[in-house]
């Protein structure tokens, strides 16, 4: 198995796997170049698997209510996209694009699913990595909603804010 590769993963995964895990993990992935401009998941399609962002930046896009599209956020290799449909039988709930070309390895959902069927260390390693990605999202989008909803917006949309803010956290019992 490819030295680099090994240890791109690795830092993808933060860490926590040791070399033989991480191996194990990029075997069973499937390499994916995709050029700048290409969509690599489109929202409300069905997942996957998850993808491994290796090299290059990709733009996360929701759809609004209106049709247009919305940056979220930019990702930055190294990175995980794709993780809420690893573990949920739902569609996207947002689109990739590539901003540059791309190197990417896909985890197929049905192998993780067998894999953690199975009683796999690497496969619950991997929820565990899965489950930090998101808590770091979290973090920001609670740090930008507190900001928001601050004050630092101007009109009817911080009260819009501080309900949208209540939500989550009466949602997102803890």
């Amino acid at each position: 198995m490819e030295q680099a590769a090994i240890q791109t993963v690795c830092d993808v995964l933060g860490g926590s796997f040791s070399p033989t895990e991480t191996e194990a993990v990029l075997a069973a992935t499937v390499p994916l170049r995709v050029p700048a401009g290409s969509t690599l998941v489109r929202e409300g399609a069905q997942g996957s698997g998850l993808y491994f962002l290796l090299s290059g930046h990709v733009e996360i896009v929701k759809e609004r209510r209106d049709g247009a599209g919305q940056r979220l956020a930019v990702v930055d290799a190294t990175s995980l996209l794709g993780e809420l449909s690893l573990v949920t039988d739902g569609p996207h709930t947002a689109s990739a694009r590539a901003l540059t070309d791309c190197e990417l390895r896909v985890l197929g959902r049905s192998h993780f699913r067998r894999r953690l069927a199975a009683d796999d260390l690497v496969a619950y390693k991997l929820l565990g990595a899965m489950a930090e990605v998101l808590a770091r999202r979290l973090i920001r989008i609670n740090e930008t909603v507190l900001q928001l909803s601050s004050g630092a917006v101007a009109g009817g949309r911080v009260e819009e804010l501080d309900r949208l803010r209540e939500k989550l956290f009466k949602d997102w019992a803890f």
